[in-house]
């Protein structure tokens, strides 16, 4: 597998790399040099771990209050990106009823430049926000 470069933008907690968006089941958590993969049931469902194909989307992204930390990082067996996002209940990990995924009615979109892989590796620390 050919890896591509990304950029990633986590979060932090004690000193733990965490997915910035998404929690409770489908968090991820990330370690420098660590090629890390997507939950099982997010794969099943077809969504892996978002990077971004530029660091100026990855940038307007943390700019919305997601993440505090930006890496360059390693994104491996890209996937494509569906259609639509998950509903906020499927991506915060609580309702997964039946193995079915429930859609948001109203359209979200993915944030520009968003790139999605089965597997992402953090290689280098960027930029960190500090409180």
């Amino acid at each position: 597998m050919v890896a591509e470069r990304c950029f990633k933008v986590v979060t932090t907690s004690h000193g733990v790399y965490m997915s910035a968006f998404v929690r409770h089941e489908a968090q991820v958590v990330y370690e420098i040099g660590k090629p890390t993969r997507a939950p099982g049931y997010m794969l099943k469902h077809g969504y892996g771990l978002l990077g971004f194909s530029n660091q100026a989307d990855a940038i307007n992204f943390m700019r919305e209050s997601y993440g505090d930390c930006l890496f360059l990082a390693l994104g491996t067996d890209p996937m494509p990106l569906p259609l639509r996002l998950l509903t906020p209940e499927f991506v915060w990990g609580w309702n997964r009823v039946k193995g079915r995924i429930p859609f948001v009615r109203k359209a979200w979109v993915w944030p520009p430049g968003t790139v999605m892989y089965r597997q992402i590796e953090l290689t280098q620390l960027l930029h960190r926000n500090v409180v």
